[in-house]
Protein backbone atom coordinates (compact mmCIF):
# COMPACT_ATOMS: atom_id res chain seq x y z
CA UNK A 1 0.00 0.00 0.00
CA UNK A 2 1.27 3.78 -1.07
CA UNK A 3 1.10 5.80 1.90
CA UNK A 4 -0.12 9.35 0.73
CA UNK A 5 2.22 12.38 -0.25
CA UNK A 6 1.48 16.10 -0.64
CA UNK A 7 1.00 15.75 -4.09
CA UNK A 8 -1.10 18.18 -5.54
CA UNK A 9 -1.65 20.09 -2.32
CA UNK A 10 -1.63 24.27 -2.26
CA UNK A 11 -0.02 24.76 0.66
CA UNK A 12 0.03 28.50 0.58
CA UNK A 13 -1.58 29.58 3.84
CA UNK A 14 -0.98 26.30 5.95
CA UNK A 15 0.34 28.84 8.44
CA UNK A 16 -2.44 30.78 8.51
CA UNK A 17 -5.52 29.98 7.14
CA UNK A 18 -7.57 31.87 4.78
CA UNK A 19 -10.78 32.22 5.13
CA UNK A 20 -12.72 28.94 3.94
CA UNK A 21 -9.58 27.15 3.50
CA UNK A 22 -9.26 23.54 3.34
CA UNK A 23 -5.68 23.35 3.42
CA UNK A 24 -5.26 21.62 6.84
CA UNK A 25 -8.37 19.45 6.98
CA UNK A 26 -6.33 17.54 3.76
CA UNK A 27 -3.48 17.55 5.29
CA UNK A 28 -5.26 16.35 8.60
CA UNK A 29 -7.05 13.87 6.21
CA UNK A 30 -3.78 12.44 4.02
CA UNK A 31 -2.20 11.89 7.80
CA UNK A 32 -5.07 9.86 8.72
CA UNK A 33 -4.80 7.94 6.19
CA UNK A 34 -1.27 7.53 6.28
CA UNK A 35 -1.88 5.93 9.84
CA UNK A 36 -4.48 3.28 8.30
CA UNK A 37 -1.96 2.21 6.02
CA UNK A 38 0.66 2.00 9.02
CA UNK A 39 -1.73 0.22 11.11
CA UNK A 40 -2.10 -2.51 8.63
CA UNK A 41 1.54 -3.04 8.04
CA UNK A 42 2.74 -2.34 11.16
CA UNK A 43 4.91 -5.45 12.26
CA UNK A 44 3.44 -6.63 15.89
CA UNK A 45 5.93 -7.31 18.92
CA UNK A 46 7.77 -11.15 18.68
CA UNK A 47 5.05 -13.51 20.10
CA UNK A 48 1.94 -11.41 19.23
CA UNK A 49 -0.72 -14.31 18.62
CA UNK A 50 -3.46 -11.83 18.51
CA UNK A 51 -2.32 -10.01 15.67
CA UNK A 52 -3.45 -11.84 12.34
CA UNK A 53 -7.17 -11.69 13.64
CA UNK A 54 -6.63 -8.10 15.07
CA UNK A 55 -5.47 -7.48 11.14
CA UNK A 56 -8.41 -9.35 10.07
CA UNK A 57 -10.79 -7.53 11.77
CA UNK A 58 -9.69 -4.35 10.93
CA UNK A 59 -9.40 -4.78 7.27
CA UNK A 60 -13.46 -5.93 7.04
CA UNK A 61 -13.78 -2.77 9.21
CA UNK A 62 -11.66 -0.16 6.60
CA UNK A 63 -14.17 -1.82 3.79
CA UNK A 64 -16.98 -2.20 5.97
CA UNK A 65 -17.71 1.34 7.82
CA UNK A 66 -14.39 3.16 7.06
CA UNK A 67 -15.88 6.01 8.88
CA UNK A 68 -15.72 4.69 12.23
CA UNK A 69 -12.07 3.04 11.86
CA UNK A 70 -10.83 6.19 10.66
CA UNK A 71 -12.95 8.41 13.57
CA UNK A 72 -11.13 5.70 16.21
CA UNK A 73 -7.35 6.61 14.32
CA UNK A 74 -8.10 10.58 14.98
CA UNK A 75 -8.14 9.60 18.68
CA UNK A 76 -4.51 9.99 19.95
CA UNK A 77 -4.91 6.90 22.44
CA UNK A 78 -5.05 5.11 18.86
CA UNK A 79 -2.99 7.16 16.89
CA UNK A 80 -0.02 8.00 18.52
CA UNK A 81 0.46 4.12 19.40
CA UNK A 82 0.17 3.50 15.79
CA UNK A 83 2.78 6.05 14.44
CA UNK A 84 4.89 4.59 17.73
CA UNK A 85 4.93 1.41 16.40
CA UNK A 86 5.26 1.71 12.99
CA UNK A 87 9.22 1.87 13.06
CA UNK A 88 10.16 -2.28 13.94
CA UNK A 89 13.60 -0.71 14.99
CA UNK A 90 12.72 1.72 17.48
CA UNK A 91 13.94 1.20 21.01
CA UNK A 92 12.97 3.73 23.05
CA UNK A 93 9.48 2.54 24.04
CA UNK A 94 8.34 -0.79 25.28
CA UNK A 95 6.86 -2.19 21.63
CA UNK A 96 4.58 -4.82 23.77
CA UNK A 97 3.41 -2.77 26.18
CA UNK A 98 2.15 0.05 22.99
CA UNK A 99 1.00 -2.88 20.86
CA UNK A 100 -1.06 -3.85 23.71
CA UNK A 101 -2.57 -0.51 24.27
CA UNK A 102 -3.46 -0.09 21.39
CA UNK A 103 -5.26 -3.09 20.78
CA UNK A 104 -7.14 -1.99 23.60
CA UNK A 105 -7.70 1.60 22.64
CA UNK A 106 -8.99 0.09 19.22
CA UNK A 107 -11.22 -2.22 20.80
CA UNK A 108 -12.93 0.16 23.07
CA UNK A 109 -13.07 3.22 20.65
CA UNK A 110 -14.94 1.02 17.71
CA UNK A 111 -17.32 -0.58 20.35
CA UNK A 112 -19.91 -3.10 18.50
CA UNK A 113 -17.91 -2.70 15.51
CA UNK A 114 -14.97 -4.45 16.87
CA UNK A 115 -15.07 -8.08 15.45
CA UNK A 116 -11.03 -8.44 16.69
CA UNK A 117 -10.25 -10.57 19.67
CA UNK A 118 -10.52 -9.06 23.00
CA UNK A 119 -8.04 -7.03 24.51
CA UNK A 120 -5.62 -8.36 27.15
CA UNK A 121 -6.95 -8.21 31.02
CA UNK A 122 -5.60 -5.07 32.82
CA UNK A 123 -4.42 -3.12 30.07
CA UNK A 124 -5.20 0.78 30.94
CA UNK A 125 -4.86 3.74 29.03
CA UNK A 126 -6.73 7.25 29.50
CA UNK A 127 -8.66 9.59 27.64
CA UNK A 128 -11.04 6.77 27.22
CA UNK A 129 -14.17 5.15 29.43
CA UNK A 130 -11.65 2.18 30.15
CA UNK A 131 -10.13 3.92 33.14
CA UNK A 132 -13.21 6.18 34.09
CA UNK A 133 -16.70 5.65 35.08
CA UNK A 134 -19.76 7.72 33.72
CA UNK A 135 -21.66 9.40 36.77
CA UNK A 136 -23.32 13.01 36.92
CA UNK A 137 -23.05 13.86 33.08
CA UNK A 138 -19.39 12.85 32.98
CA UNK A 139 -16.20 11.00 33.07
CA UNK A 140 -14.78 10.47 36.57
CA UNK A 141 -11.64 8.81 37.69
CA UNK A 142 -12.56 5.46 38.47
CA UNK A 143 -10.18 6.16 41.76
CA UNK A 144 -12.14 8.94 43.02
CA UNK A 145 -10.08 12.03 42.36
CA UNK A 146 -12.13 14.04 40.18
CA UNK A 147 -13.13 14.34 36.75
CA UNK A 148 -10.39 12.98 34.10
CA UNK A 149 -11.77 15.53 30.73
CA UNK A 150 -13.73 18.74 30.43
CA UNK A 151 -15.16 20.39 27.34
CA UNK A 152 -12.99 23.60 26.94
CA UNK A 153 -15.02 24.56 23.67
CA UNK A 154 -14.21 23.47 19.56
CA UNK A 155 -14.83 20.23 20.12
CA UNK A 156 -10.83 20.81 22.68
CA UNK A 157 -10.97 18.70 26.21
CA UNK A 158 -8.83 19.21 28.93
CA UNK A 159 -7.07 15.27 29.62
CA UNK A 160 -6.48 15.57 33.52
CA UNK A 161 -4.58 12.39 33.03
CA UNK A 162 -2.09 11.13 30.36
CA UNK A 163 -0.25 7.60 29.19
CA UNK A 164 0.97 8.77 25.81
CA UNK A 165 4.22 6.06 25.51
CA UNK A 166 6.06 9.71 24.86
CA UNK A 167 4.83 11.74 27.33
CA UNK A 168 7.80 11.63 29.42
CA UNK A 169 10.25 11.87 26.33
CA UNK A 170 12.28 15.56 26.32
CA UNK A 171 14.16 16.74 23.82
CA UNK A 172 14.35 20.56 25.57
CA UNK A 173 16.80 21.28 27.75
CA UNK A 174 15.03 23.55 30.00
CA UNK A 175 12.35 20.69 30.63
CA UNK A 176 12.11 17.25 32.41
CA UNK A 177 8.65 15.66 30.43
CA UNK A 178 5.39 16.34 30.32
CA UNK A 179 3.80 14.96 33.58
CA UNK A 180 -0.29 15.29 33.15
CA UNK A 181 -0.08 17.73 36.47
CA UNK A 182 -2.97 20.62 37.20
CA UNK A 183 -0.22 22.27 39.32
CA UNK A 184 -2.04 22.91 42.51
CA UNK A 185 -4.63 24.92 40.48
CA UNK A 186 -8.33 24.10 40.34
CA UNK A 187 -9.90 22.98 36.95
CA UNK A 188 -12.14 25.86 36.84
CA UNK A 189 -9.20 27.72 36.66
CA UNK A 190 -7.30 25.26 34.03
CA UNK A 191 -11.03 25.08 32.10
CA UNK A 192 -11.24 29.09 32.21
CA UNK A 193 -7.91 29.72 31.34
CA UNK A 194 -8.17 27.95 27.91
CA UNK A 195 -11.80 28.80 27.08
CA UNK A 196 -10.75 32.89 27.43
CA UNK A 197 -7.54 31.89 25.08
CA UNK A 198 -9.82 30.00 22.59
CA UNK A 199 -12.20 32.98 22.33
CA UNK A 200 -9.86 35.29 21.50
CA UNK A 201 -8.46 33.06 19.05
CA UNK A 202 -11.58 32.97 17.50
CA UNK A 203 -12.00 36.54 17.96
CA UNK A 204 -8.62 37.30 16.08
CA UNK A 205 -8.57 34.60 13.23
CA UNK A 206 -11.44 32.48 12.86
CA UNK A 207 -10.54 30.34 10.28
CA UNK A 208 -7.10 29.37 12.41
CA UNK A 209 -10.34 28.94 15.49
CA UNK A 210 -12.06 27.03 12.79
CA UNK A 211 -8.84 24.80 12.12
CA UNK A 212 -8.44 24.00 15.76
CA UNK A 213 -11.83 22.76 15.89
CA UNK A 214 -10.77 20.14 13.44
CA UNK A 215 -7.50 18.38 14.55
CA UNK A 216 -7.10 19.74 18.00
CA UNK A 217 -8.48 17.18 20.21
CA UNK A 218 -7.10 17.48 23.60
CA UNK A 219 -4.79 19.50 26.00
CA UNK A 220 -2.66 18.06 28.32
CA UNK A 221 -2.40 20.10 32.05
CA UNK A 222 1.75 20.10 32.64
CA UNK A 223 1.60 22.54 35.47
CA UNK A 224 1.26 26.37 36.46
CA UNK A 225 4.19 28.67 36.45
CA UNK A 226 3.80 32.30 37.27
CA UNK A 227 7.10 33.29 35.61
CA UNK A 228 7.28 30.95 32.69
CA UNK A 229 5.67 28.74 30.49
CA UNK A 230 6.48 25.08 29.14
CA UNK A 231 4.42 23.54 26.29
CA UNK A 232 5.32 20.78 23.80
CA UNK A 233 4.02 18.49 20.95
CA UNK A 234 5.14 15.23 19.48
CA UNK A 235 4.76 14.65 15.89
CA UNK A 236 3.14 11.09 17.27
CA UNK A 237 0.88 12.67 18.99
CA UNK A 238 -1.42 14.46 16.09
CA UNK A 239 -4.08 16.35 17.77
CA UNK A 240 -2.34 16.78 21.34
CA UNK A 241 -0.87 19.65 22.88
CA UNK A 242 0.99 19.79 26.05
CA UNK A 243 0.50 23.53 28.02
CA UNK A 244 1.19 24.82 31.28
CA UNK A 245 -1.49 27.22 32.92
CA UNK A 246 -0.13 31.01 33.51
CA UNK A 247 -2.21 33.74 34.72
CA UNK A 248 -1.53 35.93 31.47
CA UNK A 249 -4.52 35.07 28.97
CA UNK A 250 -2.16 36.73 26.19
CA UNK A 251 0.46 33.74 26.79
CA UNK A 252 -2.44 30.92 26.99
CA UNK A 253 -3.26 32.12 23.52
CA UNK A 254 0.29 32.45 22.36
CA UNK A 255 1.15 28.41 23.87
CA UNK A 256 -2.44 27.23 21.86
CA UNK A 257 -1.37 28.33 18.52
CA UNK A 258 2.43 27.59 19.02
CA UNK A 259 1.45 23.57 19.34
CA UNK A 260 -1.03 23.36 17.19
CA UNK A 261 1.26 25.02 14.34
CA UNK A 262 3.13 22.40 15.81
CA UNK A 263 0.59 19.82 15.51
CA UNK A 264 -0.08 21.42 11.64
CA UNK A 265 3.32 20.86 10.17
CA UNK A 266 3.86 17.61 12.30
CA UNK A 267 0.74 16.58 10.23
CA UNK A 268 2.86 17.36 7.13
CA UNK A 269 5.70 15.73 7.95
CA UNK A 270 3.65 12.80 7.39
CA UNK A 271 3.02 13.16 3.83
CA UNK A 272 6.93 14.90 2.65
CA UNK A 273 9.95 15.53 4.33
CA UNK A 274 9.67 19.44 3.65
CA UNK A 275 13.63 20.28 3.79
CA UNK A 276 16.08 18.04 2.17
CA UNK A 277 18.82 18.90 4.67
CA UNK A 278 16.25 18.92 7.47
CA UNK A 279 18.24 17.20 10.32
CA UNK A 280 21.92 18.16 10.01
CA UNK A 281 23.82 20.81 9.98
CA UNK A 282 23.08 22.29 13.28
CA UNK A 283 22.56 25.92 13.23
CA UNK A 284 21.48 28.60 16.29
CA UNK A 285 17.82 29.20 17.26
CA UNK A 286 16.03 32.47 17.89
CA UNK A 287 14.04 30.33 20.40
CA UNK A 288 16.25 28.07 22.34
CA UNK A 289 19.56 27.65 23.67
CA UNK A 290 21.28 24.48 22.34
CA UNK A 291 21.69 24.32 18.55
CA UNK A 292 18.90 22.98 16.18
CA UNK A 293 19.05 21.52 13.12
CA UNK A 294 16.72 23.21 10.45
CA UNK A 295 14.19 21.08 11.17
CA UNK A 296 13.52 22.62 14.65
CA UNK A 297 14.35 26.09 13.05
CA UNK A 298 11.49 25.98 10.88
CA UNK A 299 9.09 24.53 13.64
CA UNK A 300 10.03 27.93 15.78
CA UNK A 301 9.36 30.15 12.96
CA UNK A 302 6.32 28.67 11.80
CA UNK A 303 4.73 28.69 15.38
CA UNK A 304 5.64 32.16 16.04
CA UNK A 305 4.82 33.87 12.68
CA UNK A 306 1.35 32.22 13.33
CA UNK A 307 1.67 33.99 16.40
CA UNK A 308 2.60 37.23 15.35
CA UNK A 309 -0.33 37.15 13.08
CA UNK A 310 -3.01 36.73 16.29
CA UNK A 311 -1.16 38.83 18.12
CA UNK A 312 -1.63 41.81 15.01
CA UNK A 313 -4.74 40.40 14.41
CA UNK A 314 -6.08 41.07 18.00
CA UNK A 315 -4.67 44.92 17.72
CA UNK A 316 -6.29 45.39 14.52
CA UNK A 317 -9.51 44.38 16.18
CA UNK A 318 -9.11 46.29 19.38
CA UNK A 319 -8.97 43.01 21.95
CA UNK A 320 -8.79 43.96 25.31
CA UNK A 321 -5.80 41.76 25.21
CA UNK A 322 -4.06 43.99 22.87
CA UNK A 323 -4.08 46.88 25.50
CA UNK A 324 -1.30 45.41 27.76
CA UNK A 325 1.42 47.71 28.59
CA UNK A 326 3.90 44.72 27.42
CA UNK A 327 1.75 43.89 24.14
CA UNK A 328 3.83 45.93 21.79
CA UNK A 329 7.29 44.67 23.17
CA UNK A 330 6.00 41.09 23.05
CA UNK A 331 5.07 41.39 19.30
CA UNK A 332 8.61 43.11 18.58
CA UNK A 333 10.49 40.47 20.08
CA UNK A 334 8.24 37.63 18.13
CA UNK A 335 8.95 39.47 15.20
CA UNK A 336 12.53 39.95 15.72
CA UNK A 337 13.01 36.23 16.32
CA UNK A 338 10.98 35.33 13.02
CA UNK A 339 13.19 37.45 10.89
CA UNK A 340 16.78 36.01 12.70
CA UNK A 341 14.56 32.19 12.01
CA UNK A 342 13.90 33.18 8.61
CA UNK A 343 17.59 34.33 8.00
CA UNK A 344 18.41 30.93 9.50
CA UNK A 345 16.23 28.73 6.83
CA UNK A 346 17.91 30.58 3.89
CA UNK A 347 20.34 27.45 4.23
CA UNK A 348 17.46 25.13 4.06
CA UNK A 349 17.38 22.83 1.21
CA UNK A 350 13.49 22.55 0.49
CA UNK A 351 10.95 20.29 -1.47
CA UNK A 352 8.46 21.68 -3.58
CA UNK A 353 6.18 21.77 -1.04
CA UNK A 354 8.84 23.23 1.53
CA UNK A 355 9.39 26.36 -0.72
CA UNK A 356 5.29 26.85 -0.53
CA UNK A 357 5.75 26.95 2.89
CA UNK A 358 8.54 29.06 3.02
CA UNK A 359 7.36 31.43 1.01
CA UNK A 360 4.59 31.80 2.96
CA UNK A 361 5.92 32.36 6.24
CA UNK A 362 8.43 35.32 4.52
CA UNK A 363 4.81 36.94 3.33
CA UNK A 364 3.85 36.63 6.59
CA UNK A 365 6.86 38.09 8.36
CA UNK A 366 6.64 41.11 6.31
CA UNK A 367 3.01 42.01 6.84
CA UNK A 368 3.35 44.93 9.43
Amino acid sequence: MKRPDAAGLALDDLTVPRPGSTTLREVWSRALRGALIDLLTLTPPAGSASWPSMRAALLRLAKAQPGALFSAIRLPSVGTRIRCLRDPSRDDIDRREVFDGLHAALADALGAAWTGPPPPVGVSFTSWPRRAMWRDGEWVAADGSGPLFFDVGGGVVLCRADDSPLALHEAHPDKDGNRASLGGELVDAWAGGLRRALEAIEVALPPLHQEMTVALRQVVPVGFYEEQHLSASFRENLGTAYVSLHPQDITMVEALVHEFSHNKLNALFELDPVLHNAFSPLYSSPVRPDARPLHGVLLAVHAFVAVATVHRSLRRVGHPLASHPSFGARLSAIEQGNAQGLQTLQNAEPTDVGRALLDELSRLATVG
